[in-house]
């Protein structure tokens, strides 16, 4: 089987060779031919566009010969079929290069030389391929590009920006002056009164000012163990509330 694919290949790649020389032959040749019949006269724009693209022409076109003509040995028996010229990939795009070429190479000669215009197809798509491979690579560091700037070094516990759902963050002020976390929502919130008003032994209508639904800071509580006592100093300043 894999004897069988080689000679495959080495007949595909054979087959490739010989339609890649008379193409090359063929286009030249026919660049001078036109350009003379039909024009002539050589720009020196024209001349200068054409060799300009003869030269990568004519490294693809070596690249592709060297790596591509299977080897045999001295009695013709294949002993390496070549690199597959109907891959995809970096011969792919060989073969890409060399059609736009050619097509640029006699649309100049029989239409114009605007029609190397679309020689740029080239650079473009190369341009294309190659933001679309850095994109995902730079994906990750642009976002954490972003989160950096977010929380900066500058940004700390009460300076805006800082998030919301931080541990660290500090919780609102109460009317006792001291702080307090968020209060939960829902069931939370809930059990924390309950949790309040059997410590304390008030309702939800006796307890402090400012811990209603929250959790008590250290001066609520020590308000609240003076309640417990009985301190007459708690008494009177609920008589002068009253």
């Amino acid at each position: 089987m894999a004897n069988a694919a080689a000679k495959r290949v080495a007949a595909q790649n054979e087959s490739a060779i010989r339609r890649l020389n008379i193409g090359m032959a063929v286009v030249n040749l026919n660049w001078l031919l036109l350009r003379y019949l039909l024009n002539r006269r050589f720009p020196l724009s024209q001349i200068a566009l054409y060799v300009l693209t003869l030269a990568p022409t004519l490294l693809i076109y070596r690249h592709l010969i060297t790596s591509g003509t299977p080897q045999r040995g001295p009695t013709g028996e294949l002993v390496s079929p070549g690199e597959d010229l109907a891959a995809g990939g970096v011969t792919e795009w060989e073969w890409d290069v060399l059609f736009v070429t050619w097509g640029c190479c006699l649309g100049s000669a029989l239409l114009g030389g605007w029609v190397w215009w679309f020689y740029l197809l080239i650079p473009g798509y190369a341009l294309y391929k190659g933001v679309s491979f850095l994109i995902p690579l730079l994906r990750p560091l642009l976002s954490s590009f972003s989160g950096a700037r977010t929380i900066s070094p500058m940004t700390g516990p009460g300076q805006p920006g800082w998030p919301e759902d931080d541990p660290a963050r500090p919780g609102p002020r109460t009317r006792a002056g001291g702080r307090r976390a968020p209060v939960a929502r829902g069931a939370g919130a809930g059990a924390g009164a309950g949790a309040g008003a059997g410590a304390g032994g008030w309702g939800p209508g006796d307890a402090p000012e400012g811990l209603e639904g929250g959790v008590e800071s250290k001066r609520q509580a020590k308000l609240r163990k003076r309640m417990e006592r009985g301190d007459p100093r708690i008494k009177q300043v609920e008589r002068k509330a009253a």
